[in-house]
This record gives structure tokens, C-alpha cells and sequence, in this order.
């Protein structure tokens, strides 16, 4: 099978996922239906430099929407929690922002296959990968903290953001939400914890949300 071929076929599954597919789940199963189609994409795809690259065509729009509330600069220190065996996230912010960036993941075998992706991009030396746990790390010297998708102990990781982020930092929090009602249950429960500033939706992936959180003040 051709490049092009292999990369129609997957755009293709790209809309039959996110815009037909997913829609029509609940927004458990969904959570649970997108995690496992990154997780099986990512084995597949950082094998392969084309596949590689076509996906960071996928999350282009997404992070770039997400780079727009942000504004993001050189000047930031980012952090992305759940970086994965195809760092897209981290190496899309680089290429775009030029800011220095770190991405953990607790899994050994994705942090390898990660940095052998982030080989072939000239931006590697702007990208830091290491193993480890999203909700002990340490938090202080990070302007962005980007929550990417398939992340384990939710509620413990977003409770030691909350509690360790800076008063100046921002948050990135992607969701999936099947309707209005979900997504309305997804912002009352990040509100008790952040300051929910925007919501908004990447139309290439469907159902899915970038929140954009600051911390908490108390009165």
C-alpha cells in the first residue's frame, strides 16, 4: 500500500471517529473509545516517519487552537503531562512557539519510542522527555501545563496541579463530551478545583474540548 493510500485511509478513520462514531457514545465509553485508538495509533505510527509526521497533521489544528488562548512564546516554560510514544503535542509547540518544553509520561517504553521519534525533528534539542508520575512532579518553574489524552489517576493528577501550579500558570485540560449535559457536569467539576477561563472545540476532532484553566483563588 502506497504513502497516500495509508494516509487517506487513516484520515478517513479520523472522521469516521471522531464525527461519526463518537457522537453517538456515551461520554465514559467514549473517553475510554478515543484513549484506546491513540494508544493503538501511537504503537503503529512511531515505527514510521511518514506516519509519524501525517500524525502530527491530525493534532495541528487542535494544539494550534490551543496555542491561541495560551499565547504562548518562546519566554514559557511548558509542561505536557502524558507525551506518549508519538509526542505530537510537545513537538507541535516547539515547532510553533519555539518555547522550551518538557514531557513526561510514566511509561519506560513510550519515553524510548518517543525520543527516537523526536530524532528525526530538527526542534529536539527544545523538548525534554523523562519518566515520570504527572501527579508528584514538580510544578513551580512551568508557565503551561498541557493535560494531553489516556491519562491514568485523573483525580489525583489534577488535585496536585491545582495545589502546585503557579498563580500565573496556565492550564490546558482536553476533554470528550457527548452533550452539552456532559460537558456542563466536566466544567462544574474542574471548577472546584481551577478557575474554568474558555472552552473550545477543535472541529477535526469532534467531540473534544480544550479547557483552559488558571488556579484557584481563594477569598
Amino acid at each position: 500500500m502506497s504513502k497516500s493510500l495509508i494516509e487517506k485511509f487513516f484520515s478517513i478513520l479520523q472522521y469516521i471517529i471522531f464525527n461519526i462514531i463518537a457522537p453517538k457514545m456515551h461520554a465514559g465509553l467514549l473517553k475510554n473509545f478515543v484513549d484506546s485508538c491513540f494508544a493503538i495509533f501511537e504503537k503503529i505510527a512511531y515505527r514510521f516517519d511518514f506516519l509519524a509526521q501525517f500524525y502530527l497533521k491530525i493534532f495541528e489544528e487542535l494544539v494550534e487552537n490551543e496555542i491561541k488562548i495560551l499565547d504562548i512564546s518562546k519566554k514559557n516554560s511548558v509542561l505536557v503531562i502524558g507525551g506518549g510514544s508519538v509526542p505530537v503535542t510537545p513537538i507541535l509547540i516547539a515547532m510553533k512557539t519555539d518555547a522550551n518544553i518538557e514531557s513526561i509520561d510514566f511509561n519506560q517504553k513510550a519515553i524510548i519510542d518517543s525520543k527516537k521519534v523526536i530524532e528525526s525533528f530538527e526542534i529536539k534539542n527544545k523538548i525534554k522527555i523523562i519518566h515520570a508520575h504527572g501527579q508528584s512532579y514538580s510544578l513551580e518553574r512551568f508557565d503551561v501545563i498541557f493535560i494531553v489524552y489516556g491519562i491514568k489517576w485523573e483525580k489525583e493528577l489534577l488535585s496536585h496541579i491545582a495545589k502546585n501550579m503557579k498563580e500565573t500558570t496556565q492550564v490546558i485540560f482536553r476533554t470528550t463530551v457527548t452533550t452539552d449535559k456532559t460537558k456542563e457536569d466536566k466544567i462544574i467539576s474542574l471548577s472546584k478545583l481551577f478557575d474554568v477561563k474558555k472552552v473550545v472545540r477543535t472541529k477535526s476532532f469532534g467531540q473534544t474540548d480544550s479547557i483552559l484553566l488558571k488556579k484557584k483563588i481563594n477569598s
